[in-house]
């Protein structure tokens, strides 16, 4: 009978108390990137990723630009409006 092998990618990083190094695999690691949820190294020291993700920054970017150009199609409307309400000069002078 023949082992099968897989290969697990793994993430690592340092308690940021005690410096032991948590290993983690590549899935996991991601949740806990996403979630910012708690976990603990060895040593029982308290561990999250507090700062945004990738996710999260390029949603804030998308957003941010949505807003925007929300707020510029907003501007054109209402330049669109006082031009059509703009009263008409006269090319033909009565004499």
């Amino acid at each position: 009978m023949e082992a099968k092998i897989e290969e697990i990618k793994m993430e690592n990083i340092n308690c940021c108390v005690c410096g032991v190094r948590i290993y983690f695999d590549e899935h996991f690691f991601k949740i806990l990137q996403k979630t910012h949820n708690i976990f603990y190294c060895l040593n029982g020291h308290a561990q999250s990723f507090k700062g945004k993700n990738e996710a999260e920054k390029q949603k804030e970017i998308c957003d941010m630009i949505k807003q925007q150009s929300n707020k510029r199609i907003d501007e054109l409307k209402q330049e669109i409006i006082s031009l059509k309400n703009k009263p008409k000069k006269n090319k033909h002078k009565k004499k």
